[in-house]
This record gives structure tokens, sequence and C-alpha cells, in this order.
């Protein structure tokens, strides 16, 4: 049985193109931040491991912040598919009862 409680994966641009998570879990809240040089257009995007889109984002200048909030079930695992700068914060709970 999955421990209960509520956790955090960072996401940076070293891990695009790689699974990061392949257990069940409720998304709570996607935080992206953004850095100097992130610039219009730069794209956020996650994906099961088959290609379909979980989440996406773009930003629209420097220091691009950008928080969803969310109780989705994923259950197919995480890819990082586009990450241009910055970094995710990716809150989540392991308990998929919900």
């Amino acid at each position: 049985m999955a421990t209960v409680g509520r956790y955090i994966i960072t996401v940076t641009t070293a891990d695009v193109g790689n699974i990061v998570f392949t257990e069940p879990i409720i998304v709570k809240r996607i935080h992206i931040l953004g850095t100097a040089g992130t610039v219009a257009g730069h794209a956020y995007r996650l994906e099961d491991p088959s290609g379909n889109l979980l989440y996406r984002s773009q930003a629209n200048g420097a220091y691009y912040e950008s928080e969803s909030i969310t109780q989705r079930k994923w259950t197919g695992g995480i890819k990082v598919a586009a990450l241009a700068s910055g970094e995710m914060y990716i809150e989540y709970d392991l308990d998929t009862k919900y």
C-alpha cells in the first residue's frame, strides 16, 4: 500500500524526454517558474508515456509564473515533453482512492 501524503517533484530542463513518475498519483498543483531567459512562446508540456497530453502551458515573457490547481488522477506515468526554461513543481498525493 502506498504511503498517504503530499509530495513535490521538481522538474527541470534536464528532465525533457524522461519519464519522471510511473506510479498512479493525484496531481494537486502544478507550479511553473520561469527565469530571466524565459521568453514568450517557451513551452511547458507533460504527457503520459504514450504521448497523450496531460498538461501544457506557454510562457508570455521573462520570469513567467503559472500555477494550476487540480485534483486529477494520473495513472500511466508522467513524461516531460517540453520545458524550455525554468522549473516545474508538481505537487501530488500518492493516495489515489479519491
